[in-house]
């Protein structure tokens, strides 16, 4: 029986070993560098898109200024606090369901709270 070429390819990986954990060397070749770069690091350090004004095929950019801080109070508990969102700031309306099934905006961008505050607190025994 013959099989075709992407058949044998695909059979071959699912046979291979898992790889191991580790430290590895790895080699990309020159015509997938530079997408590997953009995607990677490029995106979030476009200005206008740190800005929330970029707008493409996926949609308009939404990003939030958020603080966050540790303290040690004594010698094993810490606090943290933090605030998400700042400036309340509200994001782009979506005007379909899309993959989440929610009407009107997207979890992955926002979270429906808005602003708020929180902390935590973190003794070691």
């Amino acid at each position: 029986m013959v099989y075709p070429k992407n058949t044998i390819k695909l059979a071959a990986k699912l046979r291979a070993p898992s790889v191991e954990a580790g430290r590895y060397d790895l080699v990309i070749d020159p015509s997938n560098l530079w997408l590997t770069i953009h995607e990677s690091i490029g995106h979030a350090t476009e200005l206008d898109r740190a800005l929330g004004y970029e707008a493409n095929y996926a949609g308009t950019s939404f990003a939030t200024y958020d603080l966050q801080g540790e303290f040690s109070v004594v010698k094993n508990l810490s606090l943290r606090l933090g605030l998400k969102n700042i400036f309340n700031r509200q994001p782009p309306t979506v005007t379909t369901n899309g993959t989440y099934f929610q009407t009107g905006y997207d979890p992955t961008y926002y979270d429906p709270h808005g602003r708020f505050v929180y902390g935590s607190a973190t003794y070691k025994f």
